[in-house]
């Protein structure tokens, strides 16, 4: 699975788009466009993923992170009645991920 930077480039250059013509679809400034693709912003603002989300025309911001959205009407319901647990554990150890100090970028 891609980064969210290499997420938002591949999608951006699929569209046929420059950051400048991202920025302005998503309402944003080109320096964010610019810092999410360089890795700088690793957790944006969930205004800034709505409105790339529709500048790059995909359905939710799960698949903008590159995860698989199912088909609408495809959805299985879980088995054994309880979520989908190890989808849970990787969401959270990559929340768990981007709070370390380590990991931390600036938000603006």
């Amino acid at each position: 699975m891609l980064a969210l930077n290499e997420r938002i480039r591949e999608l951006r250059k699929a569209q046929g788009l420059s950051q400048e013509g991202l920025a302005r679809r998503a309402d944003v400034s080109l320096g964010l466009i610019n810092r999410l693709e360089m890795g700088r912003i690793t957790d944006p603002h969930y205004s800034t993923l709505l409105g790339l989300v529709d500048a790059l025309g995909v359905s939710s911001i799960d698949e903008l992170f590159g995860e698989a959205v199912p088909a609408a009407g495809k959805a299985e319901a879980p088995q054994s009645g309880t979520a989908d647990l190890p989808d849970l554990e990787r969401r959270l150890q990559y929340a768990q991920r981007l709070r370390t100090p380590a990991s931390r970028t600036q938000r603006r």
